[in-house]
Protein backbone atom coordinates (compact mmCIF):
# COMPACT_ATOMS: atom_id res chain seq x y z
CA UNK A 1 0.00 0.00 0.00
CA UNK A 2 3.00 2.45 0.88
CA UNK A 3 4.72 1.67 -2.46
CA UNK A 4 1.57 2.65 -4.51
CA UNK A 5 0.70 5.68 -2.38
CA UNK A 6 4.14 6.87 -2.97
CA UNK A 7 3.85 6.30 -6.81
CA UNK A 8 0.10 7.95 -6.71
CA UNK A 9 1.88 11.36 -5.15
CA UNK A 10 4.93 11.27 -7.09
CA UNK A 11 3.74 11.01 -10.54
CA UNK A 12 4.76 7.35 -9.91
CA UNK A 13 3.20 4.05 -11.79
CA UNK A 14 0.25 4.72 -8.91
CA UNK A 15 -0.32 8.26 -10.08
CA UNK A 16 -3.90 6.53 -12.27
CA UNK A 17 -6.19 8.92 -10.43
CA UNK A 18 -7.48 6.53 -8.35
CA UNK A 19 -6.58 7.68 -5.18
CA UNK A 20 -8.39 11.17 -5.65
CA UNK A 21 -11.30 9.34 -5.62
CA UNK A 22 -11.29 8.15 -2.18
CA UNK A 23 -12.61 11.32 -0.95
CA UNK A 24 -13.89 9.57 2.35
CA UNK A 25 -11.06 7.93 3.19
CA UNK A 26 -10.17 8.28 6.87
CA UNK A 27 -7.04 7.07 9.17
CA UNK A 28 -8.15 6.12 12.01
CA UNK A 29 -6.67 6.84 15.40
CA UNK A 30 -7.05 4.50 18.90
CA UNK A 31 -8.41 6.47 21.49
CA UNK A 32 -5.49 7.56 23.86
CA UNK A 33 -8.50 6.04 26.44
CA UNK A 34 -9.88 2.56 26.67
CA UNK A 35 -12.71 0.86 28.56
CA UNK A 36 -14.06 -2.34 27.77
CA UNK A 37 -18.13 -2.08 26.82
CA UNK A 38 -19.89 -5.64 26.91
CA UNK A 39 -23.35 -4.79 25.90
CA UNK A 40 -26.10 -5.71 23.13
CA UNK A 41 -26.32 -3.47 19.77
CA UNK A 42 -28.18 -0.43 19.97
CA UNK A 43 -31.74 -2.03 18.22
CA UNK A 44 -32.84 1.68 18.55
CA UNK A 45 -29.87 3.02 16.20
CA UNK A 46 -30.23 -0.29 14.08
CA UNK A 47 -33.49 0.50 13.19
CA UNK A 48 -33.29 3.73 12.56
CA UNK A 49 -29.83 3.17 10.20
CA UNK A 50 -32.33 0.86 8.42
CA UNK A 51 -35.06 3.84 7.80
CA UNK A 52 -32.73 6.17 6.39
CA UNK A 53 -31.30 3.54 3.93
CA UNK A 54 -34.54 2.47 2.80
CA UNK A 55 -36.03 5.80 2.47
CA UNK A 56 -33.35 6.65 0.74
CA UNK A 57 -33.68 3.49 -1.90
CA UNK A 58 -37.13 3.84 -2.23
CA UNK A 59 -37.25 7.67 -2.72
CA UNK A 60 -38.73 9.37 -5.34
CA UNK A 61 -37.45 12.66 -7.09
CA UNK A 62 -40.72 14.17 -7.42
CA UNK A 63 -41.41 13.85 -3.42
CA UNK A 64 -38.81 15.82 -2.05
CA UNK A 65 -39.08 18.28 -5.08
CA UNK A 66 -36.45 17.72 -7.54
CA UNK A 67 -37.12 19.01 -10.93
CA UNK A 68 -35.55 18.61 -14.28
CA UNK A 69 -35.07 21.05 -16.69
CA UNK A 70 -38.22 21.77 -19.16
CA UNK A 71 -39.33 19.25 -21.67
CA UNK A 72 -36.19 16.65 -20.63
CA UNK A 73 -37.36 13.77 -19.02
CA UNK A 74 -33.98 11.92 -19.10
CA UNK A 75 -31.72 13.89 -17.48
CA UNK A 76 -31.35 13.26 -13.57
CA UNK A 77 -33.84 15.57 -11.59
CA UNK A 78 -31.99 17.77 -8.98
CA UNK A 79 -32.70 19.92 -5.96
CA UNK A 80 -30.86 23.12 -5.49
CA UNK A 81 -29.36 25.12 -2.63
CA UNK A 82 -31.88 27.63 -0.69
CA UNK A 83 -31.58 30.92 -0.98
CA UNK A 84 -29.24 31.24 2.46
CA UNK A 85 -27.03 28.58 1.36
CA UNK A 86 -26.14 28.85 -2.06
CA UNK A 87 -24.42 32.43 -0.81
CA UNK A 88 -22.34 30.30 1.34
CA UNK A 89 -21.49 27.91 -0.95
CA UNK A 90 -20.14 30.25 -3.47
CA UNK A 91 -18.18 32.01 -0.71
CA UNK A 92 -16.52 28.18 0.57
CA UNK A 93 -16.47 27.32 -3.42
CA UNK A 94 -14.26 30.87 -3.88
CA UNK A 95 -11.91 30.54 -1.45
CA UNK A 96 -11.41 27.09 -2.78
CA UNK A 97 -10.74 28.07 -6.13
CA UNK A 98 -8.57 30.52 -5.22
CA UNK A 99 -6.37 27.63 -2.67
CA UNK A 100 -6.46 25.78 -5.93
CA UNK A 101 -4.71 28.35 -8.08
CA UNK A 102 -1.75 29.35 -5.19
CA UNK A 103 0.45 26.25 -5.91
CA UNK A 104 0.71 25.67 -2.01
CA UNK A 105 -0.22 21.63 -2.77
CA UNK A 106 1.48 19.11 -4.32
CA UNK A 107 0.05 18.05 -7.80
CA UNK A 108 -1.53 15.12 -6.00
CA UNK A 109 -3.25 16.66 -2.81
CA UNK A 110 -4.35 19.19 -5.19
CA UNK A 111 -5.93 16.58 -7.50
CA UNK A 112 -7.66 15.84 -4.47
CA UNK A 113 -9.08 19.34 -3.31
CA UNK A 114 -10.46 19.82 -6.87
CA UNK A 115 -13.15 16.90 -6.28
CA UNK A 116 -14.02 18.61 -3.34
CA UNK A 117 -16.37 21.24 -6.16
CA UNK A 118 -18.35 17.89 -5.87
CA UNK A 119 -18.27 15.98 -2.67
CA UNK A 120 -19.52 19.31 -0.22
CA UNK A 121 -22.72 19.80 -2.56
CA UNK A 122 -22.95 15.67 -2.97
CA UNK A 123 -22.80 15.70 0.94
CA UNK A 124 -24.98 18.04 1.64
CA UNK A 125 -27.64 16.81 -0.42
CA UNK A 126 -27.35 13.86 1.36
CA UNK A 127 -27.60 15.19 4.87
CA UNK A 128 -30.64 16.99 3.61
CA UNK A 129 -32.30 13.98 2.49
CA UNK A 130 -31.11 11.50 4.76
CA UNK A 131 -32.94 14.07 7.32
CA UNK A 132 -36.31 13.33 5.78
CA UNK A 133 -36.04 17.19 4.02
CA UNK A 134 -37.39 18.32 1.00
CA UNK A 135 -37.32 20.74 -1.40
CA UNK A 136 -33.93 23.41 -1.54
CA UNK A 137 -31.45 21.89 0.28
CA UNK A 138 -31.11 24.16 3.57
CA UNK A 139 -28.01 25.86 5.05
CA UNK A 140 -28.14 23.64 8.08
CA UNK A 141 -26.75 20.92 5.52
CA UNK A 142 -24.25 22.33 3.85
CA UNK A 143 -22.60 23.55 6.75
CA UNK A 144 -22.36 20.02 8.29
CA UNK A 145 -21.07 18.68 4.75
CA UNK A 146 -18.38 22.05 4.57
CA UNK A 147 -17.29 20.75 8.14
CA UNK A 148 -17.32 17.52 7.00
CA UNK A 149 -15.44 18.20 4.02
CA UNK A 150 -12.61 19.31 6.49
CA UNK A 151 -12.14 17.18 8.79
CA UNK A 152 -11.71 14.93 5.61
CA UNK A 153 -9.14 17.17 4.13
CA UNK A 154 -7.08 16.69 7.63
CA UNK A 155 -7.15 13.06 7.77
CA UNK A 156 -6.11 13.02 3.52
CA UNK A 157 -3.26 14.85 4.50
CA UNK A 158 -2.30 12.16 6.86
CA UNK A 159 -2.69 9.57 4.28
CA UNK A 160 -0.53 12.03 1.58
CA UNK A 161 1.78 12.13 4.35
CA UNK A 162 2.76 8.21 4.32
CA UNK A 163 4.16 8.80 1.16
CA UNK A 164 7.09 11.46 2.50
CA UNK A 165 7.72 9.11 5.12
CA UNK A 166 5.99 5.80 6.85
CA UNK A 167 5.95 7.73 9.85
CA UNK A 168 4.91 11.11 8.30
CA UNK A 169 1.20 10.80 9.47
CA UNK A 170 2.23 11.05 12.68
CA UNK A 171 2.63 14.73 12.36
CA UNK A 172 -1.27 14.90 11.61
CA UNK A 173 -3.02 15.32 14.97
CA UNK A 174 -2.04 11.49 15.94
CA UNK A 175 -2.76 10.46 19.61
CA UNK A 176 0.65 11.26 20.77
CA UNK A 177 0.98 14.58 19.56
CA UNK A 178 -2.07 15.99 19.57
CA UNK A 179 -3.81 17.85 22.50
CA UNK A 180 -6.44 16.33 24.37
CA UNK A 181 -9.03 19.37 22.73
CA UNK A 182 -7.74 18.03 19.44
CA UNK A 183 -9.13 14.87 20.29
CA UNK A 184 -12.23 15.65 21.85
CA UNK A 185 -12.85 18.08 18.81
CA UNK A 186 -12.33 15.23 15.90
CA UNK A 187 -14.70 12.64 18.26
CA UNK A 188 -17.19 15.72 18.54
CA UNK A 189 -17.42 16.00 14.18
CA UNK A 190 -17.39 12.17 13.94
CA UNK A 191 -20.89 12.46 15.90
CA UNK A 192 -21.75 15.02 14.28
CA UNK A 193 -21.68 13.94 10.93
CA UNK A 194 -22.60 10.59 11.93
CA UNK A 195 -26.13 11.82 12.94
CA UNK A 196 -28.39 11.24 10.39
CA UNK A 197 -32.25 10.59 10.11
CA UNK A 198 -35.20 12.17 10.29
CA UNK A 199 -36.10 14.05 14.35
Amino acid sequence: MHEYLVGAARDGKGDDGLLQRFQLLVWPDPSPNWVNHDREPDEAAQKEADEVFRHLHELEPEAVGATRPIGDSISIPYLRLSEHAQPVFDDWRRDLELYLRSGAEGEAFESLLAKYRKLVPALALIFHLADGNTGPVGLESLDRAIKASEYLKSHARRVYAVTRSPDGCRAYASPSTSSSATWKESSRLERSFARVGPG
